[in-house]
């Protein structure tokens, strides 16, 4: 198996890899177009392709194609939509091609260049493996009988339920929790809304706020208006740069809140407010339907609500032990998406693609056979 990635930044995507390099039965190289960077955490023993320097893009098209001709019998599992089409273009005739899609292919996800190269790549696929249900259901009815079922990308969460030390202090802030990119459909200006509703009827020590991401899109104009709302709101708000370990923060937490105004793909911070035993709050659509049972492992709203999610952060701070119930409901449901159990997921698909092509992959466990 190669997987191909045009980027080491660490994205959702990327961040992936190196889950899948630790827990997958199947032998995995890893290509990437850009040089290393040291952001990505494989460990010591996972086998890494990168050119030596930066590249322009005939060089990495040169770099790919001598890869692609080198392994002419390996599955390729392209990684983002621009591996995707490079891969689409340059690979052999025959060469088993997989597209790990990690994004709804409608209006309000991609531009209608990249819903144009999303179509061409799924032309010249052997199948698609989404990250949810909403992201199949959004590839064009055409390609539908490529789709498998949903594939959960590995969220850096362990097996196993947690066992999360007790802070009952009474009269204690609620601490709620916003972990994401700073991007205006990440939704973080709805839950300042919906706290800023909150302010007439909540004393201000019973909610406090950390907004923990960078603005990655260079979007400052949208960072300003977060810290003048934040601003204006009685409530302790605390503002973070972006945390490459984030399981300390999840445990300082009580609430991850994700207020996506567009369906979310999948919601890897999702799951690990889940696994961390956070009660969560989530925007309606997208991945958060396959991960939030809505009332009984989270709570959903629909996006752009906050009203909806007023309410939701009002029900929280009314009922501490309907709270508990919903966290440790919401634990034991991440057991499901374990970094464990989603690569054994993608082990089996694979595998599936593998044997329907009349090919062998090595070295393959005998229960993936």
């Amino acid at each position: 198996m190669i997987s191909v990635d045009h980027t080491t930044q660490p994205g959702g995507a990327e961040l992936a890899l190196p889950r899948i390099a630790r827990h997958s039965r199947l032998s995995w190289q890893f290509a990437f177009l850009e040089p290393l960077t040291g952001s990505l955490p494989f460990d010591r023993d996972a086998s890494i392709l990168a050119p030596a320097r930066p590249q322009g893009l005939p060089g990495q098209m040169l770099f790919l194609a001598r890869l692609l001709r080198a392994h002419p019998h390996d599955l390729i599992a392209s990684n983002t939509l621009r591996a995707a089409v490079l891969v689409a273009v340059l690979k052999p005739r025959g060469q088993i091609h997989v597209q790990l899609l990690r994004d709804g292919v409608s209006s309000d996800s991609l531009s209608r260049l990249k819903r144009l190269a999303s179509h061409f790549v799924f032309t010249r696929v052997t199948k698609i493996l989404p990250n949810s249900s909403w992201t199949g259901r959004s590839v064009p009815a055409r390609f539908r009988g490529l789709v498998s079922a949903p594939i959960f990308s590995p969220s850096g969460t362990p097996a196993g339920v947690r066992t999360r030390p007790s802070e009952e202090v009474q009269d204690a802030p609620l601490r709620l929790l916003s972990l994401s990119r700073v991007v205006e459909w990440k939704g973080i200006h709805i839950v300042l809304e919906a706290l800023s509703l909150l302010a007439p009827q909540v004393p201000s020590n019973r909610i406090k706020l950390t907004i923990a991401g960078d603005a990655l899109m260079g979007d400052q104009g949208y960072v300003e208006r977060l810290h003048s709302a934040a601003a204006a709101l009685p409530f302790e708000v605390v503002f973070m740069a972006h945390q490459h370990d984030v399981d300390p923060l999840l445990d300082r937490h009580d609430v991850l809140i994700h207020a996506s105004t567009r369906p979310e793909p999948f919601g890897q911070v999702i799951v690990q407010g889940l696994s961390h035993g956070l009660s969560v709050l989530a925007s309606r659509g997208g991945g958060p339907d396959d991960l939030v049972r809505d009332g009984e492992t989270g709570l959903l709203h629909e996006p752009g609500d906050a009203a909806g999610l007023a309410a939701s952060i009002s029900l929280l701070l009314a009922e501490p032990h309907a709270r508990t119930l919903m966290e440790e409901a919401g634990e034991r449901a991440a057991e499901k998406f374990s970094d464990i159990n989603c690569v054994g997921l993608l082990d089996q698909q694979l595998s599936r693609v593998m044997v329907s092509c009349n090919r062998c992959c090595s070295p393959l466990s005998p229960d993936l056979a």
